[in-house]
């Protein structure tokens, strides 16, 4: 190898990578908590979500009473329903950034 290779692979190591070549990792979750998810249905933007006990996430912090399910959703506003048997619950626009996680509390 070269003398010139040697230290072109030398000053190559100390490149700075910017977090824009590869974009934003940073996820963003909405989370309901409610004393009773399982049968209601999210819906958030075009995509709806019928909870049951599979979605739940159990949270040890909080109080066991209550049923939580935690949503991915991209940076940006969001309409947010939550209706049970065809009755709406709850009906929000949620501003969401990157990288951020919004609660939302329902109260049954």
């Amino acid at each position: 190898m070269t003398a010139l290779a040697v230290l072109l692979l030398i000053a190559s190591a100390f490149i700075e990578i910017k977090s824009d070549d590869f974009g934003s990792f940073e996820s963003s979750s909405v989370i309901i908590r409610s004393e009773k998810l399982v049968g209601a249905t999210i819906t958030i933007g075009e995509i709806s979500l019928l909870v049951s006990e599979a979605d739940l996430i159990v949270d040890k912090r909080q109080s066991q009473s209550l049923e939580m399910v935690i949503l991915q959703v991209s940076a940006g506003m969001h309409s947010v329903t939550i209706t049970d048997s065809g009755k709406p619950l709850l009906r929000i626009r949620l501003s969401v950034q990157s990288g951020q996680s919004r609660e939302l509390r329902l109260r049954r």
